[in-house]
């Protein structure tokens, strides 16, 4: 049996709203993977007449990689929380845009996750069944946002 069980609405797993939302469901998700599904359209943040641009790429994996996380979380009945992105490496985009209508299936993978929070996931990003991007992003989530932000203000 699948360990993946998730219907619900997206945003119980990511806390962007409205246009910063990017990413549309979860396809499937394991403790290791998620695959997530963007569909460029008008409206959301960043895309123009032609569609998002290439480097919205990072964007949209930086948001799977919460939909995974957000999916653990949701696992154990805890909330989404807030993560940041600390750094993209190797990002690499086959084409100048992401055109208007398209279904992009963006697949994060864990390769690291610390008890600190700090994680290491390698994504990539298909359209028309090609890869079409790649990179290496590593991410921050504390487990208290508040006392973070707070111990951060004094240092």
């Amino acid at each position: 049996m699948s360990e993946f069980d998730f219907t619900g609405p997206v945003t119980l797993l990511v806390p962007h709203r409205r246009s910063m939302l990017l990413v549309d469901r979860l396809v499937d998700a394991t403790s290791e993977m998620a695959l997530v599904e963007a569909v460029v359209k008008r409206g959301k943040c960043f895309v123009t007449e032609e569609g998002w641009p290439a480097w919205i790429g990072a964007e949209l994996m930086a948001q799977a990689m919460a939909c995974w996380s957000g999916w653990q979380l949701h696992r154990i009945g805890s909330p989404a929380r807030i993560g940041f992105l600390v750094s993209t490496r190797l990002y690499e985009c086959s084409r100048p845009i992401f055109p208007i209508g398209a279904r992009l299936l963006i697949e994060v993978r864990a390769e690291f996750v610390g008890d600190n929070g700090l994680a290491a996931f390698s994504c990539t990003i298909v359209h028309e069944d090609r890869e079409v991007a790649r990179a290496q992003i590593n991410s921050f989530q504390p487990a208290d946002l508040n006392r973070f932000l707070q111990e951060s203000e004094h240092d």
